[in-house]
């Protein structure tokens, strides 16, 4: 959000201030380095987006997961299904 309101040209400061964070908390949350979850996150979304197309879009939760522990990878559904909710391009 900050990087954002920053691309507008407003500056980070400001956006802080209107989000109630401290600019401190920004700049030390942007250099911690991406956690467990989410580097695996975003190993696994070009695999869904992948079962989804080859689908024809027509795999939903459940089949995208059978489809990915046949390929032999091993996810829960729960992950899937909130892999499947985030938004993000193309979507």
């Amino acid at each position: 959000m900050i990087e954002h309101l920053r691309d507008k040209g407003l500056g980070v400061g400001f956006a802080c201030r209107v989000l109630g964070l401290s600019e401190s908390a920004y700049y030390a949350r942007k250099k911690r380095p991406k956690s467990a979850r989410r580097l695996r996150d975003e190993q696994l979304m070009p695999l869904i987006e992948q079962v989804h197309a080859e689908s024809g879009g027509t795999y939903g939760v459940r089949r995208i997961t059978r489809a990915l522990r046949r390929k032999g990878v091993h996810v829960a559904r729960c992950t899937v299904e909130r892999l499947m909710a985030e938004p993000g391009p193309g979507r």
